[in-house]
């Protein structure tokens, strides 16, 4: 492997050595709540419970593998294309610079 090369592990440990992980979780979960998906999410879970308990025998809970299960892909689908590409962005950024610091060596 050339001494320029970054390859994927490098990148992943950098993300999260240089805090810029936990940085963008923090941004995301800014950027969905101020425009309402976490609410339309957190409505659509309590809807799935609802629905889910009044089929279910008293006492019956719903699993949290459950919601998952019937809310996940939806959820990704109502993300706003804003916010993947804000995110994709920082993401986009972060790596160009650990390549230009790569290659600075």
């Amino acid at each position: 492997m050339d001494d320029r090369t970054v390859n994927k592990r490098d990148i992943e440990v950098a993300f999260e050595e240089s805090g810029e992980r936990d940085n963008l979780r923090e941004i995301l979960a800014l950027e969905l709540s101020s425009c309402g998906w976490t609410r339309e999410i957190e409505e659509r879970i309590k809807t799935f419970i609802r629905e889910q308990q009044r089929k279910r025998d008293e006492g019956e809970k719903v699993t949290l593998e459950e919601i998952v299960a019937e809310v996940r892909d939806e959820a990704r689908r109502a993300i706003p294309a804003s916010v993947k590409e804000e995110i994709m962005g920082l993401i986009r950024t972060f790596i160009e610079n650990q390549i230009k610091k790569r290659e600075a060596k």
